[in-house]
Formats: structure tokens, C-alpha cells, sequence
């Protein structure tokens, strides 16, 4: 994050609970909360024992504890995540490790809306769809997952 207003370097350890109105990028170790207004970016060699509140999070290095972000959370290859996390957007690269849950509500206002079926095909097209659909009990498919013919 080149345009973060406070940066924790590597050689610095933190025991308590940091505040930031601006972005923050933390590289060093925190044990206790990060609540952010804006961006926190933990970076590849930092460790968070605690949990991580901002806007937006990206994470390279090693969390230890819960995460909420109002818009989204980053997840880099070599990071490694224990808790739950929660946002509206998730990003997660190869190589990264996440032991937890996930609530991830995307902002649907923004979504377009679905297309309508023209009226001739829609009853026919909805059919086919069903059937290709529908889970059937004589195919081993004991779980109710949906099979496809």
C-alpha cells in the first residue's frame, strides 16, 4: 500500500489496540484490535494476534483473530488466516491459508436486474431447466445435490 498514512515497520511490536481515521499498513506484530476507517493492509512478514475492523483489508501475512471489513478483504498468496471474516467482497489468492467462516454479502441494489424470458420460450426453457436440475433418488444421490442429464 503505497499511499497508507501510518506505517507499523518490521521491528516494531504493538500490545494493545490501535485507532486509525486514515489508511494504515502494519508490517511489525500486533497483539490487541486494528479498528481503521479507511484501508489496513497487513503486510507479508507482520502477525495480528486480535481482531481487524476497517473499510477495506488486505492481508499478506498471519492473522489470528476475527475480520470485518464494510466493503472488502484481500486475501495474497503466502497468508495465512485463522477467524471469521465478514464483508461484502472477498478476494482470495492461490496459496493462501484460511481456517474459519465466511459471510460475505455482496451489495445487491447494485446488481442489474435479471433479464426476463421472452413469453414463448420461458415456459419451455423453464422446464428443461427443472428437469436438468432436479436431484433423482434412483442415482445415488443420497446428499440432494442437484445432478445434470
Amino acid at each position: 500500500m503505497n499511499d497508507a498514512n501510518t506505517v507499523i515497520s518490521t521491528d516494531v511490536s504493538i500490545e494493545g489496540t490501535i485507532t486509525s481515521k486514515g489508511n494504515i499498513q502494519i508490517n511489525g506484530s500486533l497483539t490487541g484490535d486494528l479498528t481503521c476507517k479507511e484501508t489496513s493492509e497487513i503486510g507479508a512478514g507482520a502477525t495480528i494476534k486480535g481482531n481487524i475492523e476497517s473499510a477495506s483489508t488486505t492481508i499478506l501475512g498471519n492473522v489470528t483473530g476475527n475480520i470485518s471489513s464494510n466493503d472488502k478483504i484481500e486475501f495474497k498468496t503466502g497468508a495465512k488466516i485463522s477467524g471469521d471474516i465478514k464483508s461484502k467482497r472477498l478476494t482470495v489468492e492461490d496459496g493462501v491459508t484460511f481456517t474459519g467462516h465466511a459471510e460475505i454479502t455482496p451489495d445487491t441494489t447494485s446488481l442489474p436486474p435479471k433479464q426476463a424470458k421472452s413469453s414463448e420460450n420461458s415456459d419451455e426453457e423453464s422446464d428443461e431447466e427443472s428437469d436438468a436440475l432436479s436431484s433423482n433418488p434412483d442415482n445415488g444421490n443420497k446428499n440432494g445435490f442437484f445432478n445434470r442429464k
